[in-house]
């Protein structure tokens, strides 16, 4: 078979859960006190998996609080620690694509690598691809965006989490079967994290990061709405000064919003998160919204045909990413 290469593996610590984030600095600590790394080591960072499991602003709150930590773990051990963060096209999954990437170096100047997924790749106009592509490719990793309080911060990824936990067992029931009609793209193991195991009444299993967003949007309903309804407004305050550009990542997923199929699915709930809208939202994809909404209609009459996924096509090419 001829030689392998490289001569060496080396690897790469990955955090994916909330323990894990957070903790990420000591076990770091462990890896290198163990491991022979030379002058530096990665550290890779999941972005969809815990958005799954905490919901979106809870863990891009998570993060910020473990880039500051890493950030003096690594003035402590005197090597480099170049964090890999793993982001998806979708706001919930990361807000990776090619016309964002200013806005995320801002927002994560200490990591080292982006990974890029195929929407960022396929989705989008090859000129802007490259783009995106020379400006990831010139970024300087810089010190992370400092945070006032991580105690503050925490306490409210804390709240967030429950509360998307608990409106999650809620839509879930409504939302996640559509996930079967969503046309496949690979085939990947089921996701097992948080609602995977049993906790309370009611466990069940979420689908992977693709399908799950792909349901939720193909109803007009941006997941990244989930645990916002709990927040109070100097809460969102202190979110903003920790990630600055909450409201801008919001927005961009508001304009996929369909505000009669989210009133037809929890009217309560779209009342609570209505000022959140009402700030962050920005023009409306009318031609997304025509398609969720004849989704929607479908769905409720419970036709499955192939006029419903070309339907989910249709919007997933508007939004430039599936899911």
């Amino acid at each position: 078979m001829g030689e392998f290469f490289p001569k060496e593996i080396r690897v790469i610590p990955l955090f994916e859960n909330e323990e894990s984030i957070l903790s990420s600095p000591k076990i770091i600590r462990s890896f290198v006190a163990r491991e022979k790394v030379g002058d530096y080591v990665r550290a890779w960072f999941a972005r969809s998996d815990p958005a799954l499991n905490y919901g979106s602003i809870a863990t891009v709150l998570m993060l910020k609080v473990a880039m500051c930590r890493l950030h003096r773990e690594e003035k402590k051990l005197g090597i480099d620690i170049l964090p890999i963060l793993g982001c998806g096209s979708a706001p919930f999954r990361g807000n990776l694509y090619p016309g964002n990437v200013n806005r995320l170096l801002t927002g994560y100047p200490s990591v080292q690598t982006f990974t890029i997924q195929s929407a960022f790749k396929y989705d989008y106009p090859l000129d802007s691809v490259r783009d995106g592509i020379r400006k990831l490719g010139r970024h300087k990793r810089r010190a992370p965006h400092q945070i006032d309080s991580e105690a503050r911060v925490l306490a409210i990824a804390e709240k967030s989490k429950l509360c998307y936990a608990r409106e999650m067992k809620k839509f879930f029931p409504v939302v996640v079967p559509a996930v079967r009609i969503i046309p496949q793209r690979r085939r990947r193991k089921l996701h097992i994290g948080l609602f995977g195991y049993s906790r309370g009444k009611g466990p069940f299993k979420l689908p992977r990061a693709i399908p799950f967003c792909a349901a939720f949007y193909s109803f007009g309903f941006p997941p990244e709405l989930m645990g916002l309804s709990c927040l109070s407004g100097r809460e969102f305050e202190a979110i903003e000064r920790a990630y600055p550009s909450v409201f801008a990542d919001l927005g961009y997923a508001l304009r996929f919003l369909n505000d009669d199929n989210l009133k037809a699915i929890d009217a309560e709930f779209y009342k609570k998160i209505s000022d959140v809208v009402g700030s962050a939202r920005t023009k409306r994809d009318m031609e997304h919204y025509r398609a969720t909404s004849r989704i929607y209609e479908l769905v409720t009459k419970k036709e499955d045909g192939e006029a419903l996924r070309e339907l989910i096509l249709r919007a997933a090419h508007e939004r430039h990413f599936l899911g």
